[in-house]
């Protein structure tokens, strides 16, 4: 008996994996400040990327045995994104972007990608990674995963100091804080040209 193989075999999203579970295939865990934070995609080089941007900031991987986590990073890769929250105005970004917040529900958009988390109590931050070409470019990447990152950070009681440390020839520490782009660096390099150290 003759059959058309198109009418028989049906994409059908309830088989397989995704039909029995809502992880994603990848699920690795960092240990920061006594607190665990969970990174989640189905994607291996997103994933891949998250290992390097972590590894970067000296933040430990560690084995998932029955942890729990304090914060979960899931990461999505589609142009099917979430729309602004209403009644959040925006404000622009000085680096890119448009962050949407009001204290407690935090969104933020740049270049087809976003980070959403969600009331203060969540312990999830959502990240939408565009399929659009300049959304995978290196710069505005580690940014959103920065910012992705901060989020969650945030969420499990810890804050990240934009600073650059340097002690005086007397032995007096100084730490400069500002925002990304204010002198920091070109500060303390000038300080440590002049005999101080630089930490």
């Amino acid at each position: 008996m003759p059959f058309d193989l198109e009418t028989v075999y049906k994409s059908d999203s309830s088989v397989g994996p995704a039909g029995y579970s809502e992880r994603p295939v990848f699920a690795t865990f960092y240990a920061v400040a006594g607190r665990f934070v969970c990174v989640e995609t189905a994607d291996a080089g997103i994933n891949e990327l998250m290992m390097r941007y972590f590894a970067g900031w000296h933040v430990a991987p560690v084995d998932d045995d029955g942890i729990a986590a304090h914060v979960t990073i899931r990461v999505h890769t589609s142009d099917d994104q979430p729309a602004p929250p209403p009644n959040l105005p925006p404000f622009e970004v000085a680096e890119g972007g448009l962050c949407r917040t009001d204290g407690q529900i935090y969104f933020f958009e740049d270049r087809g990608s976003t980070v959403l988390a969600g009331d203060g109590t969540s312990p999830r931050v959502e990240v939408w990674i565009g399929n659009r070409a300049e959304s995978r470019d290196r710069s505005p990447l580690a940014r959103l995963i920065f910012n992705a990152a901060m989020v969650a950070m945030r969420r499990c009681g810890l804050y990240e100091l934009h600073a650059a440390g340097v002690v005086s020839p007397s032995g007096e520490g100084v730490l400069v804080i500002g925002p990304s782009g204010s002198g920091k660096s070109n500060l303390a390099a000038q300080l440590a040209a002049a005999g101080w150290q630089y930490l």
